[in-house]
């Protein structure tokens, strides 16, 4: 019984000593870098700007979307003719789209081969 006992200490030991701060520092001469123990306010804002502002044009485009959608369905019961209004809406922006695309890529053509 007795040895078992200095056995189990020492896998004890040594288990808490192969994940603990000292197994990493005498690695390779590996020390990990000390990190900062506090953040700060400043920080985690800056984060959720960056995050919303990088998500809130997609999700305005989204429920843009689904209102121009349930708008068509909503004019189409009342009165149909009326859904044309959103179609209308939806063809002049896709036509802006295309314009706007065929514009630039003239003037890539224009800048790799130069005028016509």
């Amino acid at each position: 019984m007795q040895g078992r006992g200095i056995l189990a200490s020492h896998s004890n030991r040594v288990r808490r000593r192969a994940w603990g701060e000292d197994y990493t520092a005498t690695m390779y001469g590996y020390e990990p870098p000390e990190q900062d123990k506090q953040g700060s306010w400043r920080e985690v804002a800056l984060i959720l700007r960056v995050v919303f502002g990088t998500i809130a044009p997609i999700i305005g485009v989204l429920i843009g979307a689904v209102l121009l959608l349930s708008l068509t369905v909503f004019l189409f019961a009342r009165f149909p003719p009326l859904a044309l209004l959103p179609l209308a809406v939806i063809g002049g922006g896709v036509y802006l789209l295309v314009r706007r695309d065929r514009r630039r890529h003239e003037e890539e053509r224009r800048r790799i081969f130069g005028p016509r």
